[in-house]
């Protein structure tokens, strides 16, 4: 920690990230105009891990393609039982999908949709050009 207080600094990543969930939910409670307890379901959680998954924690473009996927997939899921004639239920087809595209992000590619790209830190570029100097 090079004679950094960590905890400190967790502390306050801890207490700003916190600050804005909270702002974020009062804001959407705000926009819904009402909150019921059917709103708390761990499905919205799941589907939130879903889209931080498939998309990859790495970066914000990487959670952004994510959640694009999972709506889309939510979305084509909904459509689909108006025009489609499925034997099962459409909302259980779409937990399928999603366990089923999961499973294939694991396996196959498990950074996820887009990678995090190498950081850029002063001692990386240090190191990159004493090495390119060689």
């Amino acid at each position: 920690a090079i004679g950094k207080n960590t905890v400190f600094y967790k502390m306050q990543v801890l207490a700003l990230g916190s600050g804005i969930a909270g702002l974020a939910g009062g804001l959407f409670a705000q926009y819904l105009r009402y909150i019921e307890p059917y709103m708390f379901m761990p499905l919205v959680t799941f589907l939130v891990w879903i889209m931080l998954m498939l998309g990859g924690a790495g970066n914000n473009v990487g959670v952004l393609a994510g959640a694009l996927v999972v709506e889309l997939l939510n979305r084509g899921t909904r459509i689909a039982k108006d025009y489609l004639t499925l034997p099962v239920d459409p909302n259980n087809l779409q937990f399928i999908l999603f366990g089923l595209l999961i499973v294939i992000i694991l396996i196959y590619r498990p950074q996820g949709l887009i990678r995090e790209g190498p950081m850029k830190t002063v001692a990386r570029e240090r190191a990159t050009k004493w090495l390119s100097s060689q």
